[in-house]
């Protein structure tokens, strides 16, 4: 399991509540089969994921009505955006963890059309995908 926890990115509302995430999380998943990234980079998301079947992202996120593949997580040092996860080979991909900002918001005015945060991230790849709503 990968855990990406950001209590605070750069320029983004702080999350003192993720190292609350991570805590429950050390609570249940032993150590050996825990990577925690805390203040994690996008080069060190991407260098994890096609290795985890589980991957809990505990930020900031940010939807792209207008080109959903530019959607992103927020990380420490920028966003890494959904074209980057979907380049990835990641066989092991089963579920992904949204506690992130707009990741199942779509979009008002197309609601049969929208694509969100959450839904792209089934199509890089993964089996199954929880995502928020605020």
């Amino acid at each position: 399991m990968l855990a990406i926890i950001q209590p605070d990115t750069p320029d983004q509302k702080s999350l003192p509540c993720t190292l609350d995430e991570l805590r429950k999380i050390e609570g249940h998943v032993p150590d050996n089969n825990l990577v925690k990234l805390v203040h994690g980079s996008v080069k060190d998301v991407i260098l994890h994921l096609p290795m985890v079947s589980v991957a809990h992202f505990a930020c900031n996120g940010e939807q792209n009505t207008q080109n959903p593949l530019e959607s992103a997580l927020l990380l420490q040092d920028g966003p890494l955006k959904v074209s980057q996860i979907m380049q990835e080979h990641m066989p092991n991909a089963s579920l992904a963890f949204l506690s992130a900002c707009e990741t199942a918001m779509g979009d008002e005015n197309l609601p049969d059309e929208a694509i969100h945060l959450g839904a792209t991230l089934l199509f890089a790849g993964f089996h199954g995908v929880v995502a928020t709503m605020w």
